[in-house]
């Protein structure tokens, strides 16, 4: 179908319906439409309609007669809304299609030559430039990725027990406890240092927080979409701008070697040790098979840890004030999907 005015310059804005209630019904539209696409970005109290009343979702007799001027407009109410709608999803899209930078509330305006701020009380709700540039910026935005949707993680691992004295060593913690079944360890910041959230294999030791030794060697993973059109990509990262990344704190032992494998595909990780003591972080991103991950069902797949299980603590020293030592993996798994087919506006 795509847009009724593709362009707004030199066209008549009267008429019935008027060229500009056309255009704010097919902008909302878009937003909405992008906003369904991406697994809901955002949630808002919406729009104003004519009778006052409010909706997220306008059809056109929803706005037939709204076109008010003066401070308290709800013309002006709903031009600002679409301003900040479309600034609020602009990073969760990328500039071309699969992996790559995204653009952001600022570039995306830059783009289409449209300021920062939205329309206020005293500008003419009549320039056109104010709907194309709308307009403009949602045929760029048209390259969605969703990070790690619905993920879970269980399997094998091999975790010490949580202790209170701070006589916990690593050997008492592995061999005690042994080989179990459990959840997923997720990272979170700890002081300054950030160990970063997403799937992850670790051997970790933490004091005097949490006096806690744990050796996780395997992660049985799993995503599932909540995105619709086409998958252009998946990629192994931490989202388009940051990669997956091997992080290592007061670690002594050999380089951590990660095992991947999915339906189809299975490659070896191995991160870099560079000395005991060091917070050192390895980037590292690899594209996966998209037939391992489709958008209609889960995509599954496994981390293992391949050194042979320390007998003695691998870790000395530790992360500034954390107490804490750590050699881990951690990433995500990125889509990167084309979204034209399923937004009207580009049919």
């Amino acid at each position: 179908m795509g847009w009724t005015y593709p362009s707004y310059e030199g066209i008549q804005a009267t008429g019935d319906p008027s060229v500009y209630r056309t255009a704010m019904f097919e902008i909302v539209r878009g937003i909405n439409e992008r906003n369904a696409a991406m697994g809901g970005i955002f949630s808002s109290t919406g729009y104003k309609k004519t009778d006052g009343t409010m909706s997220q979702t306008l059809t056109m007799a929803d706005i037939d007669g709204l076109f008010m001027p003066g401070s308290t407009s709800k013309l002006k109410y709903n031009m600002q809304t679409i301003h900040s709608q479309i600034g609020s999803i602009a990073s969760r899209f990328t500039v071309s299609s699969g992996r790559s930078a995204t653009y952001t509330a600022t570039t995306i305006r830059d783009a289409v030559g449209l300021p920062f701020v939205p329309p206020a009380a005293g500008d003419k709700w009549t320039d056109y430039r104010w709907w194309q540039g709308w307009q403009d910026a949602l045929d760029l935005l048209i390259y969605g990725f969703q990070k790690s949707p619905g993920a879970t993680a269980s399997g094998l691992r091999r975790i010490g027990e949580q202790r209170s004295d701070r006589d916990l060593s690593w050997q008492h913690a592995v061999f005690t406890v042994g080989e179990v079944t459990g959840g997923q360890t997720w990272w979170s910041t700890v002081s300054t240092d950030t160990k970063n959230t997403g799937f992850n294999v670790l051997w970790i030791m933490e004091h005097p927080f949490t006096y806690q030794t744990k050796l996780q060697r395997v992660s049985e993973c799993s995503v599932t979409p909540t995105v619709d059109g086409v998958l252009s990509e998946v990629w192994m990262d931490d989202g388009p701008n940051n990669p997956a990344m091997f992080s290592y704190i007061g670690y002594g032992g050999d380089p951590l070697v990660v095992d991947y494998a999915s339906a189809t595909d299975a490659y070896t990780i191995t991160g870099t040790y560079i000395g005991s003591g060091t917070l050192f972080e390895e980037h590292f991103t690899r594209q996966l098979v998209n037939a391992d991950f489709p958008l209609d069902g889960a995509g599954e797949f496994t981390l293992e840890i391949t050194n042979t299980p320390p007998t003695l603590s691998p870790i000395s020293g530790a992360a500034g004030d954390t107490g804490a030592g750590w050699a881990a993996f951690f990433g995500d798994v990125t889509y990167y999907v084309d979204l034209a087919s399923v937004l009207t506006d580009q049919a």
